[in-house]
């Protein structure tokens, strides 16, 4: 664990600290138990004396004298016990805040296949676009010695040529800012003025721009099976702690601090109440969310939940690697959407393919498209029915995919004089979240060669593996398949926006506390001259869940329980999600970045600009523009 700590380049965790703590707590525990049954069986031994001496004749002053003497003595006994529970009470409440305030300092543990060390290790999974070849070339005149480390990692072929050839090469790129000037949509001197650097207006066509992101990628969110949320901005302290990020700012102002001790700086800001009735919340003060998948990991903390009934069916011979998977096959256990279509029907007018097991995640999750949405409709045909939308509850049964609106604010401590101007980086913002919620299980894979589809076929095909076989050999991580269909996800948006993107598998320095595993999207942007994060995905596995108290009772059939059941004969079809007095488990928490709103603006106008320092407006976002296709 401390060997984890280090390579993830987190100083100011003890993890030999942590568990010494946890021993003192125990013992303490164990002292106070036995106190109590001290107490216990002196309140009894008080009870037979007081009942003896009212039957005790009351001549017989020598033995009423006696039973007094032992009263008192076991009064002042069980005083001595009573202030000592209060002594080691006190003393244990303490350890225990000591231990989980130095428990949250200790990351998640690393995926054995991410890369060790900082940024400058990233592994390339992936790339494609039209200005590749201009971002090689920029690489090879020795922008950002880093990148040109991260070339070297390339793993495989363009996917794309650089379609426009040797006029794009001559036209002088302009960056988001100069862009945003031009054309008007956006203000940041004035916003300056108003609330200080890093802040930015839209104004004319950056609104509808901004809002036409938010349509385009929350359609796309629940044509993906995701229900929509818009949550609150303002959260405890404590969920925001839960979640791994760091309410409290901590000595260390600056990220570049000689102290390697010292935590990063916190990125969070937190609100000082006004009104007298919400000063009640002491040591528990609201903080404005960095990102909605604070509140959106929220929504089922202290929750039990439970895994859906349904039918697992995965496609044979899928590798575990992260990558692309060109499979075309559309066979799926269920039908998604309200028209009886299958995700993967749904989805096959996507201009891309499923990255790495995202295509098993969308066979085995099941979801649905609650909302009938129709990317066809044409708002001037007056007599086409509207369908009434599902109704979606607040669900309970895992896996679980939420897509949350919200406006986002950090301080960006430590990050001085780091792209200040433009888009990049803003203290507030407009972002589309995913969260996913599933089972810590694996997904049993397929036996070999067998074409059969029709759902769970038996225990010992699920379980056929070698004795020497690693537990994690026997299938596929469902939290790590639920990565892979995040990443599919983003990718499918930036590559509809036609940017040029590159998906890097991030070194263990850049997880943060809570990702086991992260992949950044980065779009390359010529006016910077360089490549730009603007997403990302992480698997946090348990490490939120156990922080927020997130638990799901797995289902009769689930891998885990087929394991401790081996003996048992299982039966062809549905797993039963009746969950029984089993004992729970913590699930996984997945989040991924949807659409940073100002990012992706600021991609856009530095992809599409055109030598007369018009932009080009993506086809996808047409429908929201007002009937704009150029930025002019």
């Amino acid at each position: 664990m401390k060997k984890n700590a280090i390579e993830r380049n987190v100083r100011d965790c003890d993890p030999h600290l942590v568990a010494s703590l946890h021993d003192q707590v125990k013992d303490l525990k164990t002292q106070l138990n036995s106190l109590r049954q001290q107490v216990n069986e002196t309140s009894k031994k008080l009870g037979k004396l007081n009942a003896q001496q009212k039957n005790i004749d009351k001549n017989d002053t020598e033995r009423i004298s006696d039973i007094s003497k032992d009263i008192q003595a076991l009064q002042t006994t069980a005083k001595i016990i009573k202030d000592e529970i209060k002594l080691k009470s006190a003393s244990l409440s303490s350890m225990e805040e000591e231990l989980i305030t130095e428990a949250h300092k200790i990351p998640n543990m690393t995926h054995p296949e991410s890369p060790i060390g900082d940024e400058s290790n990233a592994f390339i999974a992936y790339q494609s676009g039209n200005l590749l070849k201009l971002a090689h070339h920029i690489d090879q005149q020795g922008n950002k010695s880093k990148d040109i480390k991260i070339e070297e990692n390339i793993n495989g072929n363009l996917t794309q040529e650089f379609k426009q050839g040797d006029k794009n090469s001559r036209l002088q790129y302009k960056d988001n800012s100069d862009l945003c000037e031009s054309l008007d949509i956006a203000d940041f001197q004035t916003a300056s003025k108003v609330s200080g650097s890093r802040f930015h207006y839209w104004k004319g066509y950056g609104v509808f721009l901004e809002f036409a992101l938010i349509q385009y990628t929350l359609q796309k969110a629940v044509q993906y099976g995701f229900i929509p949320y818009m949550t609150p901005e303002l959260v405890r302290s404590s969920i925001v702690d839960g979640c791994g990020f760091r309410p409290r700012p901590s000595l260390n102002t600056e990220s570049s601090s000689k102290n390697l001790n010292q935590p990063e700086p916190s990125q969070i800001y937190r609100v000082e109440p006004v009104a007298l009735e919400e000063r009640s919340i002491g040591d528990d003060p609201l903080c404005l969310i960095a990102t909605s998948e604070i509140p959106l990991t929220a929504i089922y903390s202290e929750e039990i939940l439970h895994e859906r009934s349904h039918k697992r069916t995965i496609s044979p011979n899928v590798s575990k690697k992260s990558g692309i998977n060109n499979d075309n096959s559309e066979t799926v256990s269920k039908a998604y959407g309200h028209k009886e279509t299958t995700i993967v029907d749904q989805l096959k007018k996507s201009p891309g393919s499923w990255f790495g097991n995202g295509k098993i995640f969308a066979e085995y999750a099941n979801w649905q498209n609650l909302y009938n949405l129709d990317e066809d409709y044409d708002i001037d045909e007056e007599h086409k029915p509207v369908e009434k939308p599902s109704k979606s509850n607040k669900t309970s049964e895992l896996p679980i995919g939420l897509a949350g609106f919200s406006h986002c604010y950090r301080s960006e401590a430590g990050s001085r004089g780091k792209d200040t101007k433009g888009l990049y980086r803003l203290h507030q913002f407009s972002k589309v979240e995913l969260v996913v919620f599933t089972p810590s299980g694996t997904l049993p894979s397929s036996p070999k060669n067998n074409t059969n589809q029709g759902g769970l076929q038996n225990k010992k095909n699920i379980l056929e593996t070698d004795k020497d076989t690693e537990p994690n050999e026997r299938g596929i991580d469902i939290s790590n398949a639920a990565l892979d269909y995040l990443v599919s996800f983003q990718k499918d948006i930036f590559e509809s926006l036609g940017l040029t993107i590159r998906i890097l598998d991030m070194p263990s320095q850049e997880l943060g506390a809570s990702a086991y595993r992260k992949y950044d999207i980065e779009a390359f942007m010529p006016g910077r001259g360089n490549w730009g994060e603007v997403s990302s995905a992480s698997n946090c596995t348990d490490y939120q869940s156990r922080r927020l108290d997130i638990r799901y009772r797995p289902s009769t059939l689930s891998s885990a329980n087929l394991e401790k059941n081996s003996a048992k004969p299982v039966e062809s079809g549905d797993i039963s999600s009746s969950g029984g007095n089993r004992a729970t488990e913590f699930v996984h928490t997945l989040n991924a970045t949807a659409c940073a709103i100002p990012r992706t603006v600021a991609a856009i106008l530095e992809t599409h600009q055109q030598a007369d320092g018009s932009v080009r407006i993506p086809k996808v976002l047409w429908p929201w523009m007002s009937g704009i296709r150029v930025l002019r």
